[in-house]
């Protein structure tokens, strides 16, 4: 995993295209830090489906989002 700032994920999903998403995952322990990894490969999509990472999946996104409402969500789930 990745773990970074997000600003630096909110570049990343600014990048990513709709078949090649990022997927967000909340780190334990690490207030501001979020984890961000290309949520299309076997691994992430694994680990989506795995309980004991699903309830840390903050989301999966793409440049179609709205960038400005993404960066408050995830600057809001960086810090619980």
């Amino acid at each position: 995993m990745s773990e970074m700032s997000v600003s630096a994920i909110i570049t990343r999903i600014k990048d990513a295209h709709e078949d090649s998403p990022i997927a967000v995952f909340k780190l334990m322990n690490k207030p501001g830090y979020l984890n961000a990894v290309f949520a299309s490969t076997v691994k992430t999509s694994a680990m989506i489906r795995d309980p004991r990472f699903s309830e840390r999946l903050v989301g999966v996104y793409d440049r179609s989002f709205n960038v400005e409402s993404l960066r408050v969500h995830l600057q809001k789930e960086a810090m619980r």
